[in-house]
């Protein structure tokens, strides 16, 4: 919950200000919250709130890459459906 009220925003406009850093940066938001379906999908619900209307280029980016470090072979139904709703609105 720290995380994702005091140091999601800072590491997000890292993330978005040098899209070489992007790749590696994307493991410490996962790093840094609980390995539940719902911790993902505020962390996900986050990113959106913070960069997903400014900044849509790294907005996709950063989906395309936690899309990678979801556990299960079939993630959760809301965070499918939130990846799901994301890509169409992005294509």
């Amino acid at each position: 919950m720290f995380f994702l009220e005091y140091g999601a925003d800072e590491l997000l406009e890292i993330m978005c200000e040098n899209q070489f850093k992007r790749n590696e940066m994307t493991v410490l938001l996962y790093c840094f919250i609980q390995n539940t379906a719902n911790s993902h999908l505020r962390m996900l619900q986050k990113i959106k709130e913070k960069i997903g209307v400014s900044k849509k280029d790294a907005y996709y980016h950063i989906l395309s890459r936690l899309l990678l470090f979801e556990d299960n072979e079939v993630p959760a139904p809301e965070i499918f459906s939130f990846y799901l709703n994301e890509a169409s609105h992005g294509i």
